[in-house]
């Protein structure tokens, strides 16, 4: 859940939007708009009752909806909302791979992708071992690693959990 805010490229106005997903939200919201829109800010702990009170607290510089000049006090804000990226939670590291292409190698949803390529999901040792072990690419806590650390992970990510024994069966 997350209190996110566009800016209209056109008009320069500012919408001040919630939603459990603001990565898919925002996406539609460019899809949908003539003039397109930026992710100027994110509040990712923020909640609908958060949306709320921005939406009263800047009502006098309301355009329509959930849309407002974008006045300098709101942008001040804003601006301690920074947009998450791609470094934020480690990223993908300049891969030529497409998007359909790691979901193919992985088996991992299209918007799980796009959402860990765009730095607004998290990439789990777990699943940086798997988009590894599938493409060869090192993403998340795997980048930057030698071929042969990244490989090491890769191998204890796979290794099944097996409980110990006891010193009677081990034998």
């Amino acid at each position: 859940m997350a209190v996110y805010f566009v800016q209209c490229r056109a008009t320069a106005h500012v919408k001040i939007g919630f939603s459990e997903d603001a990565a898919r939200r925002v996406c539609k919201i460019n899809a949908d708009s003539p003039a397109g829109v930026d992710l100027i800010g994110v509040y990712v702990d923020g909640g609908v009752e958060d949306e709320a009170a921005l939406h009263v607290r800047f009502a006098e510089h309301r355009v329509h909806g959930e849309w407002f000049e974008p006045h300098e006090v709101l942008l001040a804000l804003i601006a301690r909302f920074p947009v998450p990226t791609v470094e934020r939670f480690g990223g993908f590291d300049g891969t030529k791979l497409t998007n359909t292409q790691i979901v193919a190698a992985t088996g991992l949803s299209k918007s799980y992708v796009s959402d860990m390529r765009r730095g607004f999901a998290p990439i789990t040792v777990a699943v940086a071992a798997m988009v590894f072990e599938a493409t060869g690419v090192q993403v998340g806590p795997l980048r930057g690693l030698e071929p042969r650390e990244a490989e090491l992970i890769t191998r204890v990510c796979a290794t099944p959990y097996h409980a110990a024994q006891p010193a009677s069966e081990a034998a």
